[in-house]
C-alpha cells in the first residue's frame, strides 16, 4: 500500500511540475492542461490503483474469512466475519469506482473533440440581496484584492 501513496505522490508532483513549467501565466482554450487525453491518462492511472486496491482488499478478505473458518473463540470468529465482510465491502466500492475510473478514461480517449470546454466565467464570487463580494487577482502582479459592490 506504501508504493501505491508513492506513486499518486509522484504522479502529483510531475503534474505540478508540467503545471508550472508548461503553462502559460494565463491559460487559454488550447493549453495541454484542458486537454482530454491528459485527464484521460490521469483517469486510466487512477482507475489501474483503484482496481489494485479492490485486488488487495479482496485478497485481506478471503485471509479473514480463512481465519474465520479455523478460529475456536466465538470473540475472535465474530471479529474476523466483521473484518471480512467489512473488506470485501471495501472490495467492491474500489471495484465500481475502478471501472467507473477506467471507463470515464475510454470516453475521455475516444472523444472527436480535442480540448475540454472552458469554465463559465461568474459575475461575482458571491451575491447576496444586491450585494457582490468579488475577489480579483493579478498573476503578472501578484496581487489580489477584494471588491465589494451594491446594486441599486
Amino acid at each position: 500500500m506504501k508504493g501505491c501513496f508513492r506513486v499518486v505522490g509522484l504522479v502529483v508532483a510531475v503534474a505540478v511540475m508540467l503545471c508550472v513549467v508548461a503553462s502559460p501565466a494565463r491559460s487559454g482554450a488550447g493549453d495541454f492542461l484542458f486537454s482530454k487525453k491528459l485527464h484521460g491518462m490521469f483517469a486510466a492511472g487512477a482507475g489501474g490503483l483503484l482496481l489494485k486496491a479492490s485486488w488487495d482488499a479482496k485478497k485481506d478478505a478471503n485471509d479473514s474469512y480463512d481465519l474465520y473458518q479455523q478460529s475456536l473463540s466465538s470473540t475472535t470468529a465474530r471479529d474476523l466475519y466483521d473484518e471480512s465482510k467489512r473488506q470485501d465491502t471495501r472490495s467492491l466500492l474500489m471495484l465500481g469506482a475502478g471501472v467507473g475510473s477506467l471507463l470515464l478514461a475510454v470516453h475521455l480517449f475516444l472523444d472527436e473533440d480535442e480540448d475540454l470546454p472552458m469554465p463559465e466565467k461568474r459575475g461575482s464570487l458571491v451575491e447576496v440581496k444586491g450585494i457582490k463580494l468579488d475577489v480579483k487577482g493579478d498573476p503578472i502582479l501578484r496581487t489580489m484584492r477584494v471588491q465589494l459592490k451594491k446594486g441599486f
